[in-house]
């Protein structure tokens, strides 16, 4: 995939009406053979063409600098690139996008050497991902429990959109905040778990029904002790009352 950067010199031999509106030094990022649409017309428009459409939209949505215009079509033509690479459809199923971000992050922040982004480039984009993961923490802690999921690392990787060996390689320390405010929201009478709530219920409950069963189980073998003692005590006068009848005889 190819990023030029637009130039209108000589544009009056273009055959146009009028001076394109796209600003100077705009990135416009084209597939390797220069086609926008596939044979099937519109309804086939690719990536590229819809990138293109949102990277000229910048200079009036708070990104005014052509350095800025370059630094999103970079990001944006890696980004494509990584999800042709897994065969991942742009505008495809949010669980595989999700998927595919955890694995983009993963290589761009520790992959190969020409993969991995820039200093700057790297530090921005950590900020990044350290803010998306306290955001599903956050998230995870209140109680906003993705189906599916849980109050779990698993599921916090999933929602801040990064592998779990990417959380536990270059964001441990958010990892292990999580799992220390886990317990205190836990201690604090907070279950921001449904599942976790339901299995401390069932414990619970089953805590009390052993508490019970063994409290049935002693009354039950005290009962039958003072049963043998009181057949005992029968017998006993039995024996006696047969012993008299004898002397009456």
């Amino acid at each position: 995939m190819l990023v030029h950067f637009f130039s209108a010199e000589g544009w009056q031999s273009w055959g146009l009406g009028g001076e394109p509106l796209i600003p100077e030094r705009m990135p416009v990022l084209f597939d390797d053979d220069f086609v926008f649409e596939d044979e099937d017309g519109p309804r086939a428009t690719r990536a590229t063409r819809a990138v293109n459409a949102w990277l000229r939209t910048l200079p009036s949505s708070g990104a005014p600098s052509p350095n800025s215009w370059r630094a999103y079509a970079l990001a944006a033509r890696d980004w494509l690139v990584h999800l042709r690479r897994h065969r991942v459809a742009v505008f495809g199923a949010r669980q595989h996008l999700v998927a595919a971000l955890g694995t983009y992050a993963d290589r761009r922040l520790s992959g190969p050497l020409d993969e991995r982004l820039e200093s700057s480039s790297w530090e921005l984009q950590r900020d990044q991902i350290e803010r998306r993961i306290r955001a599903a923490i956050d998230r995870l802690l209140t109680g906003q429990i993705p189906p599916g999921g849980a109050c779990d690392v698993k599921t916090l990787a999933r929602e801040a959109g990064i592998s779990r060996r990417s959380l536990h390689r270059t964001s441990g320390h958010l990892k292990d905040e999580f799992e220390k405010r886990r317990p205190t929201a836990w201690a604090a009478g907070q279950q921001p778990d449904p599942r976790e709530a339901r299995i401390t219920r069932l414990r619970e409950l089953n805590q009390r029904l052993t508490s019970k069963l063994a409290h049935t189980h002693t009354e039950f073998n005290e009962l039958k002790e003072r049963n043998r003692l009181l057949l005992s005590v029968l017998a006993a006068k039995d024996d006696e009352l047969q012993r008299l009848r004898r002397q009456l005889d």
